[in-house]
């Protein structure tokens, strides 16, 4: 397994991933400003949305999914408790879109 390393804080990778704005997602999944994709898998209802496209193809939900990457993040914490306000800001600034049609809340 491939490790990273920097000698930057994890908070100052935070933000300046922020700042950056490079994790949008909606460029990648919209053509001409129009959402492209039928179905969202969201990680926080990851099951039941995975149940809901796979029972759409006619595929059987697996009776357990891989957790590749489970171990990766040591701070489980949610966004909303990791972000200063101004990051905050910066997120949804960057990212309304992804916000109104996901049904996020700043």
């Amino acid at each position: 397994m491939a490790t990273w390393k920097s000698d930057k804080s994890f908070e100052t990778i935070l933000d300046e991933t922020v700042r950056l704005g490079e994790y949008r997602g909606y460029p990648l999944w919209s053509i001409r400003k129009r959402v492209a994709v039928d179905e969202f898998i969201r990680q926080e209802t990851l099951k039941a949305d995975l149940e809901k496209v796979l029972e759409k193809l006619g595929i059987p939900m697996p009776e357990q999914l891989p957790q590749m990457k489970s171990k990766m993040r040591k701070d489980r914490r949610p966004a909303r408790e990791i972000l200063s306000d101004a990051q905050k800001e910066i997120v949804y600034r960057f990212c309304k879109r992804e916000f109104r049609i996901l049904g996020y809340k700043p």
